[in-house]
């Protein structure tokens, strides 16, 4: 186990070094003992997302439709604050970012206001209003 992690040290040391004041780097892992392994030594820097929840095996793992939608980025063009909470609830607070359609008459002239309206914290909030399209983007979070 010390020596796996000396060896994923030894491949992330590279990037950690170069890392600040960037985006954390993104570390998707098919296997719990590397999400946790990933964690422990990149901390603040990495984002792990593990692909598999505890107990499932790795050999025979098929993602569901709604493993690989968890993984796409979806605007908050709902236009309804019921629908959007749902949305939220099947994909992520961290998949949805704030969307207007402007300047197509379709418009959400208000999309502020209508992240206001939800039912969850601030801190999602500011993922919805920024971090989230930040972080899609590659710009630091």
């Amino acid at each position: 186990m010390k020596r796996l992690r000396l060896a994923l040290l030894f491949l992330l040391a590279p990037w950690l070094a170069s890392a600040s004041g960037t985006a954390p780097l993104r570390v998707v892992t098919l296997h719990t003992v590397l999400t946790e392994l990933s964690r422990e030594v990149g901390g603040t820097h990495v984002t792990v997302t593990p692909l598999l929840r505890p107990g499932i095996d790795p050999h025979h793992f098929e993602p569901s439709p709604a493993d690989v939608a968890r993984r796409f980025y979806y605007d908050s063009l709902v236009y309804n604050a019921a629908l959007l909470e749902q949305q939220i609830a099947l994909f992520g607070a961290t998949q949805t970012m704030i969307g207007t359609d402007y300047p197509f008459i379709i418009l959400d002239k208000d999309p502020q206001g209508r992240i206001d309206a939800l039912s969850v914290d601030d801190a999602t909030k500011t993922l919805l209003r920024r971090d989230n399209a930040r972080r899609w983007l590659g710009l630091d979070v």
